[in-house]
């Protein structure tokens, strides 16, 4: 069997010690700019550390962010191109940016030059630490003697069931993003709504439900673990967090309570800027901001959510331009009918999760 070689992106947050344990042979970055300056969001904290970068952002810091080129993946393909490896490149969720399509640009560009060289590219459905995560049981099954073809066919099968679970402080870079309108995430902002965020079937952020206060947001993305993680096939957790450590520790207690005795290999760590930038635009700020939390974890069955549930993307926080507008004229008329309004309007959206 011909040797090959595992190759992501730097969306799945690897440092290089986690990539020489895991044994990843390669990191293809994403680019950064802020304030006049270019990053590359590689395998480490280069140029901007996370508690300034943090900061920075909290205090409005306007950046950008590119994926990974095609020449980018090409000058690393033909690298192992040439040295005999054939190459499995597994990529953020094409849902969420254009890395993976770029690797297929570069995959036929190498493979014209090198038809003997097999390259599989991979949309992961995944971005984070569950692309860590798909990535590292690629890498041991690369280990017990499985063929690329092998680990690729399994990475496509179970790619699914691997997922993240999380929530947000605010809504500001939700509305940044334009994930949700200013209306929205003005008055869910009052409010205090916080979604509880996963990705669905092929890779897309989607809030599943909604509510109300930080404490409660936080218990509800544990409680999401406890119904779903499938912690006797794959015992790993990651908890990332973006300057937010208690919240993610508070998390973290949370699971071991729950499965006293239970032996979880528990990952927690500062997310690391790459994530902080929304890779779906390749331009604006993401959910994953500042005094977020996330958790990734082998899940059970169809994941986190299912079917219909999966269609609905962020534009939901408090109703929208269409609640923004019946308040409007709600408080022209009796301020006393905004009141009923919105108590209308939030237990209604306990029901309804984000419909």
């Amino acid at each position: 069997m011909k040797n090959y070689v595992i190759i992501t992106d730097s969306s799945s947050n690897l440092t290089a010690e986690q990539m020489r344990e895991i044994g990843v042979d390669a990191l293809v970055p994403f680019h950064l700019y802020a304030e006049g300056k270019e990053y590359l969001a590689n395998d480490a904290w280069i140029g901007l550390d996370a508690v300034t970068f943090y900061s920075k952002v909290g205090a409005g810091l306007k950046m950008s962010s590119t994926q990974a080129t095609s020449n980018e993946y090409e000058t690393v393909f033909r690298k192992y191109a040439e040295e005999g490896y054939d190459i499995l490149s597994i990529s953020c969720a094409e849902a969420l940016s254009s890395s993976v399509k770029e690797s297929i640009i570069a995959k036929e560009r190498v493979e014209k030059d090198h038809p003997e060289t097999k390259i599989y590219c991979l949309d992961s459905y995944n971005c984070c630490y569950s692309l860590t995560m798909l990535v590292t049981e690629c890498c041991k099954k690369r280990s017990s003697g499985e063929s690329i073809e092998d680990v690729y066919n399994w990475a496509v099968a179970e790619r699914p069931n691997f997922n993240e679970v999380g929530t947000v402080e605010n809504l500001t870079y939700l509305r940044n993003a334009g994930r949700v309108s200013a209306s929205a995430a003005f008055f869910g902002g009052i409010f205090s709504i916080k979604p509880i965020i996963v990705y669905d079937a092929t890779g897309h952020n989607v809030a599943i439900e909604k509510v109300r206060g930080r404490k409660t947001s936080l218990d509800r993305t544990a409680e999401y673990i406890f119904k779903y993680a499938d912690l006797d096939k794959n015992n790993t957790i990651y908890l990332s967090h973006a300057d937010c450590l208690k919240d993610c520790e508070y998390i973290a207690e949370l699971i071991k309570a729950h499965y006293p005795g239970k032996d979880i290999d528990f990952h927690l760590s500062l997310s690391k800027y790459v994530m902080d930038i929304l890779l779906y635009s390749e331009t604006r700020l993401s959910f994953f901001a500042p005094k977020s939390v996330q958790v990734a974890v082998c899940v059970s069955g169809d994941g986190f959510v299912a079917g219909d549930e999966r269609k609905d993307r962020l534009r939901f926080i408090a109703g929208g331009e269409f609640y923004a507008l019946v308040a409007v004229l709600c408080f022209e008329r009796d301020p006393f009918y905004v009141v009923f309004f919105f108590h209308w309007m939030r237990d209604g959206a306990d029901r309804n999760g984000d419909r």
